[in-house]
């Protein structure tokens, strides 16, 4: 019988001092300005009452990232593309603001992004909010 064992993927938070390495790493010089700006535009268009904030970076171990709202607050989201409305952490709505942001790069820009949006995807799982990132992103 076939050993099936899940590898745990894990998010380690980005210090201050590598967030300029972080975008290199992810989305390179010439993206990384437009692929931010973008995270955001997807958080105004899911959260009415997103008005800004500072933003957390993850690396994840296997490769992928994320970026979310620092701090403990609940976020409600609504997106009428998928009828998803409820409230979720800044974390998870991070997670949904990221993975949609990637999903339109893989799509627009470089087929690229779409292994970061797979390697994003992947994470779900491990999040505690994993049913809640999906029915977001549905």
């Amino acid at each position: 019988m076939e050993n099936l064992e899940m590898e745990i993927i894990t998010a380690t938070k980005v210090a201050d001092e590598d967030r300029l390495n972080f975008w290199l790493r992810h989305v390179g010089m010439t993206k990384m300005l437009s692929f931010e700006r973008h995270v955001f535009c997807w958080m105004e268009r899911l959260c009415p009452h997103y008005d800004g904030g500072f933003w957390e970076f993850y690396d994840l171990s296997n490769g992928g990232f994320y970026i979310a709202l620092a701090g403990e607050k609940k976020m409600w989201l609504t997106w009428p593309g998928n009828y998803f409305n409820d409230e979720m952490s800044a974390d998870a709505a991070g997670i949904v603001a990221t993975l949609y942001a990637l999903n339109d790069f893989a799509e627009q820009i470089s087929p690229a992004f779409g292994e970061k949006h797979r390697q994003l995807y992947d994470y779900i799982e491990s999040h505690p909010e994993a049913q809640m990132i999906y029915a977001a992103i549905d």
